[in-house]
């Protein structure tokens, strides 16, 4: 086994850095979209992405970094990508800064539920009933009997269900794409389509909104580097629980900035879809290992 991919603390650490930007990221978000719109912060998110990784690729590789053999499948990705980000955006700003991080963070209960047709992996009698309190777990964020932003809602679930079609797609894109491809071709689709809208929804920032956007994108592309960066020195199966500590910052940005602090109600969901989708990636684990004692070394190995 490679040395750099048996470090738990080290990837632990790259994992904990990127909760935390990912975090602030959605904070900025929610912030500057109370006076810019969502599709300019974009924009210069996007640019700022495609600019530092451009030059990193081209400085590194050269030209032959940014060929591919998979057009189709980046665009589809990217695709995936952009509405994914704008529904989780979109929940972010209506609703409450924990309870849209609660319902993102049901996206490996999804992976499970759509392993069975994308994969040809169909779940056990467990995993169904792990999916089925998962799912009820953010039924009890949701609070359907409540006052709900059905519209934030539909948002946070339809962009964990695409966060999860975008990990399954990016299974596929890893077994011959670099991380480095996938990141720009999915900022530069962003880039494209949110480009051509600035001419009519462009408003000038002030000076202090300004540097946010760019803080912005610098924060966002730190927060892809250090979750991909964190998966070199450390199997998924570790990484995977420490994400989870994005909810405990959401938190606490929500309370700092936007004066919201989740009901006991919520947290209490927040926990149930939080341990589902640990003790799914801890059994997805064992599956692994039990797979891995069944199959026969093979002769002269």
């Amino acid at each position: 086994m490679d040395a750099s991919r048996n470090q738990p603390l080290t990837g632990v650490a790259w994992a904990l850095s990127a909760s935390t930007l990912f975090a602030a990221q959605d904070a900025l978000v929610k912030w500057l979209t109370v006076g810019l719109p969502l599709f300019q912060l974009m924009c210069v998110r996007s640019v700022v992405a495609v600019l530092i990784v451009a030059v990193v690729m081209r400085t590194r590789v050269g030209g032959a970094a940014f060929r591919t053999a998979r057009p189709g499948r980046h665009v589809l990705r990217a695709l995936t990508n952009i509405v994914a980000f704008l529904c989780h955006y979109y929940a972010i700003i209506r609703m409450p800064l924990a309870d849209a991080t609660a319902l993102a963070l049901s996206a490996p209960l999804f992976v499970t539920a759509m392993s069975g047709v994308l994969l040809g992996e169909p779940a056990d009698l467990r995993r169904k009933l792990i999916l089925l309190v998962g799912f009820i777990g953010v039924v009890i964020v949701v609070q359907p009997t409540g006052n709900v932003d059905w519209l934030g809602v539909g948002a946070a679930l339809l962009g964990s269900a695409l966060f999860a079609l975008l990990a399954i797609q990016n299974r596929f894109l890893s077994r011959t794409e670099s991380t480095e491809q996938m990141v720009l071709y999915g900022a530069l689709a962003f880039l494209l389509i949110t480009g051509v809208t600035m001419p009519v929804i462009w408003v000038d920032p002030t000076p202090s909104q300004f540097w946010f956007m760019l803080a912005l994108g610098i924060v966002s592309l730190g927060a892809v580097f250090c979750i991909t960066h964190s998966y070199r020195f450390a199997a998924v199966y570790v990484i995977a629980p420490v994400e989870y500590v994005v909810i405990l910052w959401a938190i606490f940005y929500g309370w700092i900035l936007f004066s919201e602090l989740p009901s006991l109600t919520v947290l209490f969901g927040v926990l149930i879809v939080t341990g589902s989708g640990v003790y799914l990636v801890r059994l997805e684990r064992k599956t692994q290992l039990r797979n891995a004692e069944k199959t026969p070394e093979q002769p002269g190995a």
